[in-house]
């Protein structure tokens, strides 16, 4: 869950230079700063895997894959999230470094701390920049054929960890 780190209202334009200087990520939501919790070893093996298969499944195009670290800028709330994956394939993400606001796709891999933020708030706004308000909260669903294909999604996992060990 994020908690508040500042109370003086930014606006987007300070938030990013504020953010800059910062050496903790902070989420942005209508002048307010929320600074993000860490991620535990199983949310990020399953964002990592994600990003993977993602980043290998658009080599060769105009696509872009984003893990974590890229900031993605939701002008309809006037936010800006850290989505744990984000694929975009926007000339116009390309010329914009510090964050991308056309995504294609977001993930959010939900853990028991998030998850109400994630599914809800955070989810929320993520998809209502979305056009076609394509949207999934459990599954990887192919993108409906009469929407851009832009996807919003959140992943859960409830699989112990220890469980996931191969068999020798």
């Amino acid at each position: 869950m994020n908690t508040s780190a500042a109370k003086i209202p930014f606006s987007p334009d300070d938030y990013l230079a504020w953010e800059a200087e910062q050496p903790f990520k902070n989420e942005y939501l209508d002048g307010e700063v929320f600074a993000m919790s860490g991620a535990s070893d199983g949310h990020n093996t399953l964002a990592g895997n994600l990003y993977l298969q993602l980043r290998n499944h658009t080599r060769g195009t105009p696509c872009r894959t984003f893990m974590a670290d890229m900031k993605l800028r939701v002008e309809v709330s006037n936010a800006f999230f850290y989505p744990d994956v984000l694929v975009t394939c926007s000339p116009s993400d390309r010329e914009r470094p510090l964050f991308k606001s056309d995504p294609l796709f977001i993930a959010e891999v939900l853990s028991p701390s998030t998850e109400g933020y994630d599914r809800g708030a955070k989810f929320a706004h993520t998809a209502a920049s979305r056009p076609c308000g394509n949207t999934s909260s459990s599954t990887l669903n192919a993108p409906a054929p009469s929407c851009s294909g832009s996807m919003v999604v959140a992943i859960g996992f409830s699989i112990p960890l220890g469980a996931m060990k191969r068999s020798s």
